[in-house]
């Protein structure tokens, strides 16, 4: 007979119990955590990221680069923002060419 407090036997049933349900938690823990690094890896991807931030208006880009830094700040070479491409993109495709003639005068000014 074991001893109060002792170790189960490694043929114990109740041991082996106890092993198997601490390897489910770590299963299921590992399985919570690949899913959450699918999940951010596919939106932190540029083409992901820039088909959403198109559906934005000026100021929920300028949430959404407050909110998030990959969204929001450049990788610090003097690259633009994921937020301030998008941006360019739409504005590059939606403005006439006199809009964006105004707009470099004014930013020459």
């Amino acid at each position: 007979r074991a001893a109060a407090g002792a170790s189960p036997v490694p043929g114990d049933a109740d041991g082996d119990r106890g092993r198997r349900q601490e390897q489910r938690r770590r299963d299921r823990r590992e399985a919570r955590r690949l899913r959450r690094k699918t999940v951010r890896d596919a939106l932190m991807k540029d083409d992901v990221g820039t088909r959403i931030i198109s559906y934005l208006d000026a100021s929920g880009m300028s949430r959404l680069a407050l909110t998030c830094t990959h969204f929001g700040s450049g990788d610090g070479d003097h690259q633009q923002s994921l937020c301030n491409s998008v941006a360019a993109k739409m504005f590059r495709s939606l403005a006439t060419e006199r809009e964006r003639d105004e707009l470099l005068a004014r930013l020459d000014d």
